[in-house]
């Protein structure tokens, strides 16, 4: 297969493999390619926000220490290949090749297709992807490989590995109900899955709940605990132009912006700290330093225009919709926003927008792609329904006709991303767009292909 006719294998896989959680399929898969990942020192981070985040700070503590990282990622943002990627020192990360993917793909559709055959075992995409990530890291001869779990933990496809040197946990929160459990303690089951015997472990500090869950999973296999506490960040002054804090005695300063990215800045340097101590003893307090201040992760409360001022945050969830509030209050406080937002049905989208509102002038909803993406129509009537109830508890009069409340937000589905912005742009408000990595991508088509604005 050349690239395009690989794409079009894994995409119709997707579409017509449903997710397998049995781990079967995939080691099977693994196994026949020759167990790549057993050559792999390898970092598994779990949690639900705040991965990609960690994985970029600790991929970029590594190569400033002199590492070559393999990074497997998910979900993507701007193109395919962005999920396996290669960073080296002195070198910006790398995206696995085309002809890398085709290569891999055809010899994994090879395989796939024998195990169907001969076993009855067909790998879904993810799978195949994973066990692509596995070989091309083996052929990378990457120093460390950090995998990032695509949801949960004990399930997850990723969580084939043997022996993790390092497991990590960011924040653990409200997501993925459905498949992972209605309770914290049950999510949390999930996700301490990736836990394997002599693994050292890293968390955020988390809910108590949450805590109790790690710890006794910890003591049941014998691994050493590490909690980062963000509570120890001092003196932090949030800035788009660079937030800074003070942590353990040392000033430090973010290349990602955020208020969560203090908690998971703190959560890499406390990993970064354990690495070294296991023996990656080129990691120094300077060039710990050199990687939080040179990570860059996109599409997370990203300015990517100043004039207009537009702002994108993969905000996806509940937990992710609290954080970003809290952005907008403390990065720019009082003032009120243009949003654009597209969410996935299958997200708790109506607290999302409970959360959002306060600091809306305006939305245009859009519609995301896939099956999963709820109609910008119906997404519109939502927040209708729950402006019509906070106008109530604000004012004590129902808003029965959207149209007459402008004097606090209007709202308009619009049919794509561009429209939506088309419009957004006209306004004198900054810009948001948020609720879903899904089609964050146009935005960045869109003011790449504009001459008029001062894309950053």
């Amino acid at each position: 297969m050349n690239y395009q006719e690989a794409i079009h294998y894994i995409t119709e896989l997707q579409n017509n493999i449903g997710s397998d959680y049995s781990l079967g399929p995939v080691r099977r898969l693994c196994e026949l390619a020759g167990s790549p990942d057993r050559s792999l020192t390898i970092i598994h981070i779990a949690g639900t926000n705040g991965k990609g985040s960690i994985g970029s700070y600790l991929s970029s503590i590594l190569a400033q220490s002199g590492y070559t990282v393999g990074r497997y990622l998910s979900p993507t943002l701007l193109e395919y290949r962005e999920r396996i990627q290669r960073i080296r020192p002195d070198v910006v990360p790398e995206y696995i090749t085309e002809c890398e993917v085709a290569e891999y793909l055809t010899y994994l559709r090879r395989l796939a297709t024998q195990m169907e055959v001969q076993e009855g075992m067909v790998p879904t995409a993810f799978e195949i992807e994973t066990v692509m990530a596995f070989l091309a890291m083996k052929q990378w001869n990457v120093d460390v490989a950090i995998l990032e779990c695509g949801m949960g933990g004990r399930t997850d496809a990723t969580n084939l590995i043997l022996s993790p040197v390092l497991c990590l946990f960011t924040k653990i929160g409200y997501d993925h109900t459905a498949f992972l459990g209605e309770t914290l303690e049950e999510i949390t089951e999930e996700k301490a899955g990736i836990l394997k015997p002599g693994s050292q472990v890293v968390s955020v500090k988390q809910e108590k709940s949450v805590d109790a869950v790690l710890r006794r999973h910890c003591q049941e296999r014998g691994n050493s605990l590490h909690i980062a506490d963000p509570q120890e960040a001092e003196k932090i002054r949030y800035d788009m132009q660079g937030t800074t804090f003070c942590y353990h005695g040392l000033e430090w300063k973010l290349g990602q912006q955020g208020s969560y990215q203090i908690e998971n800045a703190v959560t890499a340097i406390k990993a970064a700290d354990v690495l070294r101590k296991m023996g990656l003893d080129r990691i120094q307090e300077s060039t710990v330093q050199a990687g939080i201040s040179s990570s860059r992760l996109r599409g997370r409360f990203e300015c990517v225009s100043e004039a207009p001022y537009v702002i994108v945050d993969g905000a996806h969830n509940l937990p992710a919709a609290v954080e970003l509030r809290h952005c907008l209050e403390l990065y720019f406080p009082g003032e009120q926003f243009t949003y654009i937002c597209g969410v996935f049905r299958d997200k708790d989208y109506p607290r999302m927008m409970e959360e959002m509102l306060p600091y809306a002038k305006r939305i245009y909803t859009v519609t995301p792609p896939g099956g999963r993406g709820l109609r910008a129509e119906e997404l519109a009537e939502s927040v209708e329904k729950i402006a019509d109830v906070q106008s109530l508890e604000q004012t004590g009069k129902k808003g029965a006709d959207r149209n007459r409340l402008t004097e606090w937000f209007s709202i308009k589905p619009c049919r794509t991303v561009a429209e939506s912005l088309d419009l957004a742009v006209q306004e004198p408000e900054k810009i948001l767009v948020f609720g879903s990595l899904s089609f964050l991508h146009e935005v960045y088509e869109y003011f790449e292909e504009s001459k008029n604005y001062n894309m950053i």
